[in-house]
């Protein structure tokens, strides 16, 4: 059996190190890794490598940002004929070599691949919150491409998705057209190789977050209500980390900063408790700490105090929240609508300290 996983990005890397070590679709001494150039993952490549996890680390050129529609049906017609994929430079026959392909979602790549694997099983490994609210494969990928390539090409529908995989398969939105099967709890040694790959620092990060019981996940938003968040968060300050949105500065200096750009997934496993608040907008990541390790900390989620319920995606993920609270049975999950209401949400945690 061989198997060809994808990832594009560190949440990727961090599912695939899972996967692998667990032997998921008998990939364990199977898998060839396929990595998107970003910057952040082709620092991993040495210690992906010298970990033996995988067969092989190839590293390819991320095609999902162009707006050339004709030039990636080009590339995906060329595939289809010949055979080859251009992998840094080098023309390389990837037919019929894998059979299984593992992605997080349905990419330019990743289409090729499948175009010239044709028996392969595809499977589809969570990538957060989105992989529970929608079973839309192709959604994210640009109308006028999906378009071109129902014409030309095979209609991208047309392509089954055999298995889903997902650490808390309990909390779906939706009903899946494809099996859906539990991600393995992640172990004691895996995390070790985890940490080792992300090169992550637990007794940085335990000192850090160590005396620290709210967690502000920033976003950047512009929006007045920001300012009137921050005095009624300044009044725990000693008690506040703020972790910025990777690549934008803080929204706030008057806080403790983790700007360490350390996995979140690993400062959850760590750091992060029952009796942890956690605290942003609209983030994915609030949800990490139950979907990946079953913790309940409090969480609050301010999108109706911040955004406009017109813009896209709020409904999706409003609904989303309320079939999460539902589902998992999640008492300390709050979405207040008004800053007193906020406001009083922090004062009973605070009562309880």
């Amino acid at each position: 059996m061989k198997v060809a996983l994808f990832c594009w990005r560190p949440y990727h890397v961090f599912n695939a190190i899972n996967i692998v070590s667990n032997d998921v679709e008998h990939s364990k001494g199977n898998t060839t890794l396929f990595l998107f150039d970003y910057p952040v993952l082709v620092k991993m490549v040495e210690a992906l490598t010298k970990s033996r996890l995988f067969e092989e680390v190839i590293v390819v050129k991320n095609n999902r940002e162009s707006g050339d529609h004709a030039k990636k049906l080009l590339g995906q017609f060329k595939s289809k004929f010949s055979n080859y994929l251009t992998i840094e430079g080098e023309r390389r026959n990837f037919s019929n070599c894998f059979n299984t392909i593992m992605a997080s979602s349905f990419n330019i790549d990743l289409i090729e691949m499948i175009d010239i694997n044709k028996k392969a099983r595809i499977c589809i490994y969570e990538d957060g919150v989105n992989s529970y609210s929608s079973d839309a494969n192709f959604n994210h990928l640009n109308p006028k491409f999906r378009l071109l390539r129902k014409v030309l090409l095979k209609d991208l529908n047309k392509i089954k998705v055999d298995t889903k995989y997902f650490y808390s398969p309990e909390i779906l939105s939706y009903t899946s057209k494809s099996e859906c099967c539990a991600l393995p709890v992640i172990k004691e040694r895996t995390f070790e190789i985890e940490k080792s790959i992300f090169n992550y620092n637990s007794q940085k990060m335990l000192k850090l977050y160590g005396n620290k019981s709210i967690i502000f996940l920033d976003q950047r938003f512009q929006s007045d209500c920001y300012e009137k968040i921050e005095k009624l968060l300044r009044k725990r300050s000693e008690r506040v980390i703020l972790r910025p949105h990777p690549n934008d500065p803080p929204s706030f200096d008057t806080f403790s900063l983790d700007d360490s750009e350390q996995s979140w997934e690993l400062i959850c496993n760590d750091n992060i408790s029952n009796s942890s608040v956690i605290i942003s907008v609209n983030s994915m990541a609030l949800f990490t700490p139950y979907i990946l390790y079953h913790k309940k900390p409090t969480i609050i989620a301010l999108y109706k105090l911040i955004l406009n319920e017109k813009i896209y995606g709020i409904k999706n993920f409003d609904l989303f929240c309320q079939k999460f609270k539902q589902r998992s049975k999640y008492e300390n999950m709050f979405i207040p609508e008004t800053l007193d209401e906020f406001g009083q949400i922090l004062t009973n945690f605070d009562n309880i300290q």
